[in-house]
């Protein structure tokens, strides 16, 4: 799992532990060291996974999209509700480094209050604005 935050990337892999990359420095973080940091990291970890399987559920609705209207249309809240919870919460964590961000993650949650209020008939959006948000 890796997110990343303009020069800052954190990255969990299986029972190795968290580690983050900070101007290109590895850090390896273990008990009781930079609990907050320890904390956000496990907090990425579990957007990330939420993350994945909303978009795991919204792949599988193509096999069901002739059949049910209703699965269609839970997907699309569920992953509407995803996203603005993924913003939130990286709003609520990363809001202390913004003002060194070239881009105000503020944007992001703007973006996924926008398709929930006025909707949108596909995924275009949706994915435009997680692919920018994983790539920056």
């Amino acid at each position: 799992m890796i997110l990343s935050n303009d020069g800052f990337v954190a990255f969990h892999y299986r029972s190795y532990g968290t580690f983050f990359l900070h101007k290109n420095r590895l850090h390896k973080i273990y008990r009781g060291f930079t609990h907050y940091k320890y904390y956000r990291a496990n907090k990425f970890a579990d957007l990330y996974n939420k993350l994945c399987s909303a978009e795991a559920y919204f792949d599988s609705y193509p096999s069901q999209i002739e059949e049910d209207a209703k699965f269609v249309s839970r997907i699309k809240l569920y992953t509407t509700k995803v996203a603005i919870e993924i913003s939130d919460e990286i709003l609520r964590l990363i809001g202390p480094l913004q003002k060194f961000d070239k881009v105000n993650i503020k944007r992001y949650l703007k973006d996924a209050e926008t398709i929930e209020n006025y909707g949108r008939s596909g995924n275009s959006i949706r994915r435009e604005i997680a692919e920018r948000w994983l790539k920056e």
